[in-house]
């Protein structure tokens, strides 16, 4: 229950950055791989699905849970020198050569400078405010309901997508092999959430059969859902980074996958620069970043807002356009391995690290 309960989607390019790193294998009894994604219309012929096979990688991603990610990370961090200092920034100064931080913390208010600054810090993010940058920023009128499902029987590592008239539902598999996470993105209820009978009613007759019977429902949260997307992520040696810089939809769990290639790319960008010996704010680092994953970002935005819009069931008169261009990507394999390898992380210039290539230049099996 509650964040320590909350599993995460690692895409196959996350999972090889961890990999890389060493990271895998204190996580590895607790993940569990997708192998397959069947994407669907409720009430319509249109379907298509992803496969390990079809896309040519071992697993499509993992399932894992998010305390077990943070304190492998956290841990990780600690063992390479990083120190944390928790407390609430309150000012970030330019200066030619270097950038100043100022924070409120137990010890009264401390300040730190350094080359570069980087904004991770959140939708909500405190860097984008006190630095003032450009946003395009709204809420949505949809809401996001997350819920563990009990099965009479195992997932098979399969997950799902349903688009219905009032939005979507995705369910992945969890390390119990006989439940479920489901979130539903749909429109906001006057009358406020389904009761947990209801919602297990409207559940299965969305699914129908494509899930084995549902014996048990929880609901673990409820959130409202926004849009968020900063053109430009970079002032003077300061750069913002994951959801401080977008926030997408939810359907194609793309946010932390997202954010963990911007860092890889960031540290290998890094890495040369010290190489090369130099400065690793210098207006150079930003532009070679932002030619690299800038693009990428609006992809991902234009894709996910895209299918938001393609697939509303909200005009029921278009659901069998719906249907015929879900079945059209199916039977073409080329444009279905294109979509799949960039949800999949892989598309376009992908990190060092994503690719099993450490930051020292060798190669992690």
């Amino acid at each position: 229950k509650g964040a320590g309960g909350r599993p995460l989607t690692l895409n196959h390019a996350s999972y090889q950055v961890l990999n890389t790193l060493g990271l895998t294998a204190a996580l590895r009894q607790q993940m569990t791989p997708v192998d397959s994604v069947h994407v669907s219309l409720k009430a319509n012929f249109g379907s298509m699905r992803f496969t390990r096979e079809l896309l040519e990688v071992e697993h499509l991603g993992y399932v894992v849970p998010y305390v077990e990610l943070a304190r492998t990370l956290y841990d990780y961090a600690c063992s390479q020198g990083v120190s944390f200092v928790s407390g609430e920034l309150t000012a970030i100064v330019h200066e030619p050569d270097s950038v100043n931080v100022k924070a409120k913390t137990e010890s009264g208010v401390s300040e730190w400078s350094a080359a570069l600054c980087v904004g991770a810090d959140g939708a909500q993010s405190f860097c984008r405010k006190l630095l003032n940058f450009d946003s395009d920023e709204n809420d949505t009128q949809y809401q996001a309901e997350v819920f563990r499902l009990d099965l009479s029987r195992t997932h098979r590592n399969q997950a799902y997508q349903r688009f219905t008239d009032t939005g979507s539902m995705a369910v992945v598999p969890l390390f119990d092999e006989q439940q479920y996470r489901m979130i539903w993105t749909h429109g906001n209820l006057s009358q406020g959430s389904l009761s947990l009978f209801d919602a297990r009613k409207y559940i299965e007759s969305v699914y129908g059969d494509y899930l084995p019977k549902i014996t048990g429902i929880e609901r673990l949260s409820m959130f409202p859902l926004r849009h968020l997307f900063v053109p430009d992520p970079v002032q003077q040696r300061c750069l913002l980074m994951g959801n401080a810089a977008y926030v997408f939809y939810p359907i194609t769990a793309q946010g932390f996958n997202l954010g963990l290639l911007d860092a890889a790319a960031l540290v290998q960008i890094l890495v040369q620069q010290r190489r090369l010996k130099r400065d690793i704010g210098a207006a150079g680092m930003f532009r070679e970043y932002t030619r690299w994953r800038v693009p990428v970002h609006k992809k991902m935005m234009q894709l996910t807002q895209g299918i938001a819009s393609v697939f509303d069931g909200s005009l029921a008169c278009f659901n069998g356009a719906r249907g015929l261009a879900l079945s059209a990507m199916d039977i073409f394999p080329v444009a279905k391995q294109r979509m799949g390898r960039r949800l999949l992380g892989l598309s376009g210039k992908v990190p060092d690290l994503a690719l099993g290539v450490t930051l020292d230049g060798s190669y992690e099996k």
